[in-house]
């Protein structure tokens, strides 16, 4: 067939290695985000993500919907969608995810406040919205919202891993940020900073990365002395701020290394 774009229609989507239930999942896609289609292998068809990483899987077709141009993006962690203006009548669904892009078709004011209608969901407060075009000031609050988030691997919906965490508050941010640490492209996000033994360099914003032997791992710095990360590690299991050195402890216990890099953004401030 040849080649189109379309769009997820769901709340989260997997993109996986082979048509099949069984097979590995290399990414999850959220709400509006848009995909070009190749080819059709029964429910599943082939895709390549549009964003910088261009993932190529298999995304199940009933997944996809026609293309839409986005006018807002979700700025919480989850905002409920009601199948009317009023939040005492059913959900029309599950909850869309930080960072899913909708159109914004109609509005109606609530004793609660502004409802915005959003285009193939139902109908959202319009303080669980952002315009598509804002950047939010600080990436690392964004990427807070996360906190407490229960670790699934390549998940960036209810669930969080240490590069998706990344990735998800540089969106919001409006900074290009690819999805996976274990490619190395994370890796050459703004500028090295020295790796100092006693980490006294560091600043909130700093990303710091181990990359080599058995994992990869990606944390961001919240302060001085701690950070943010998203981690499979007994017995955590979840998005948490630790001192780094307690982090870099758990990594030389795990077999995963040493920290190869530390990288900062020139232009970060925080809010």
């Amino acid at each position: 067939m040849e080649s189109v774009f379309r769009q997820i229609g769901v709340a989260a989507a997997q993109v996986q290695k082979e048509p099949s239930e069984e097979s590995l999942i290399k990414i999850e896609l959220l709400f509006g985000e848009r995909v070009k289609v190749f080819r059709v292998e029964g429910e599943y068809v082939e895709v390549r993500t549009d964003d910088m990483d261009q993932y190529v899987g298999f995304a199940k077709n009933i997944h996809l919907i026609d293309t839409f141009e986005p006018t807002h993006r979700i700025c919480v962690r989850f905002a409920p969608i009601y199948a009317e203006p009023n939040f005492k009548k059913p959900l029309s669904s599950g909850p869309l995810y930080f960072n899913s892009r909708v159109s914004v078709e109609d509005t109606q004011q609530t004793p609660e406040g502004l409802m915005c209608r959003i285009k193939g969901a139902g109908w959202v407060f319009e303080t669980h919205l952002s315009d598509i075009a804002y950047r939010a000031p600080d990436f690392v609050e964004e990427c807070l919202k996360f906190l407490g988030a229960s670790y699934g691997y390549e998940k960036r919906s209810s669930l969080i891993d240490c590069s998706t965490l990344v990735q998800a508050g540089c969106m919001a941010a409006g900074i290009p940020c690819p999805y996976d640490v274990k490619s190395g492209e994370m890796e050459k996000l703004g500028e090295p900073v020295e790796i100092i033994t006693d980490f006294s360099n560091l600043q909130r914003g700093d990303l710091v990365f181990w990359t080599k032997d058995k994992g990869s791992h990606v944390v961001i710095m919240v302060d001085a002395t701690n950070c943010l990360h998203a981690t499979i590690a007994d017995p955590y299991r979840r998005a948490l701020i630790q001192p780094l050195t307690e982090v870099a402890i758990d990594q030389a216990r795990d077999n995963n290394g040493p920290i190869t890099s530390v990288r900062r953004f020139p232009n970060y401030t925080s809010k």
